[in-house]
């Protein structure tokens, strides 16, 4: 199936969701979450994202105030997308940072308020995604901002798409620079693509 109609067909999967059932889906891919990160070492550095809720998307309120707390402990950060070349940047978060609404609606923290760093300092990577298919190919919005982040990233850091729904047939028109993700947090559990890590 090509990406485009899978995306189509993703927007309008999560646009009839009814409250319910979108609210059982995030607490159940956030519980799997945080049992998956459970026995990983205090100070472990995450990026994750700020989630346009109007979208559907998966809202991780609840584990941004779990992870930076005991028994995590972790270092948390969030993006900023540059919308001139698709690129973007992170930033280590804390008590003190302000965030700021880009154009997308996307909560971003202000660089002032926090630290700046780069690709190759985090640990884990959460990475938003509108469908995922069976060899770890995710669809997201089109952009490429992620696929150009991860090919940065150190070699064992570890790409975890969070993901409303089940897994998909693979994806029939990837691109050379599509960088397949090491596992898959859902509802129904964890789906992982890349043993080795």
């Amino acid at each position: 199936m090509l990406k485009e109609a899978i995306r189509q067909q993703a927007l309008a999967s999560r646009k009839n969701l009814s409250d319910e059932k979108w609210l059982s889906m995030n607490q159940a891919i956030q519980k799997n979450l945080l049992d998956f990160l459970h026995d990983f070492s205090a100070g472990t550095k995450v990026l994750s994202f700020q989630s346009i809720l109007e979208k559907r998307e998966i809202d991780l309120t609840y584990t941004h105030e779990k992870l930076t707390k005991s028994p995590f402990e972790f270092s948390l950060g969030f993006p900023r997308a540059n919308a001139k070349d698709f690129s973007m940047q992170t930033f280590l978060t804390n008590e003190s940072t302000t965030f700021e609404q880009s154009a997308w609606g996307i909560w971003e923290p202000k660089p002032s308020s926090s630290q700046e760093m780069f690709a190759k300092d985090w640990d884990v990577v959460l990475v938003p995604l509108l469908a995922i298919d069976l060899n770890g190919h995710r669809v997201g919005y089109g952009k490429g901002f992620y696929d150009r982040f991860l090919a940065q990233t150190k070699a064992n850091a570890l790409h975890i798409g969070l993901s409303l729904d089940s897994l998909i047939d693979p994806i029939s028109d990837l691109h050379e620079h599509d960088i397949a993700l090491d596992l898959a947090i859902s509802p129904e559990g964890i789906h992982r693509f890349n043993e080795k890590k």
